[in-house]
């Protein structure tokens, strides 16, 4: 590879995982993640609340069980339910 072209491209690259830093993700990207992580399926975000901190998804479990839930995500990149999913949920 041309030496004229590594550094373009690994300033590409690094640009590229700094946007997927918690740090630097909106509420609804890191509360899709959230979810993504505990084996959930996204099907839908319903809403952001005002403050954008707050987020109304719709999912599914791995048996394909759709369900609401609401998630919080905090300034330091920490998302959390506000209230126990079902206690039937399958993770995938």
């Amino acid at each position: 590879m041309k030496s004229y072209l590594i550094a373009p491209l690994s300033v590409a690259v690094l640009a590229s995982c700094a946007s997927t830093m918690p740090g630097n993700s909106s509420a609804e990207q890191q509360c899709v993640n959230f979810a993504r992580n505990e084996g959930l399926k996204v099907v839908r975000v319903d809403g952001v609340d005002a403050a954008g901190s707050t987020v109304r998804l719709r999912l599914e479990d791995s048996l394909g069980r759709g369900f609401n839930a609401t998630c919080a995500s905090a300034t330091a990149g920490q998302a959390r339910w506000m209230q126990p999913l079902p206690s039937n949920v399958v993770r995938g």
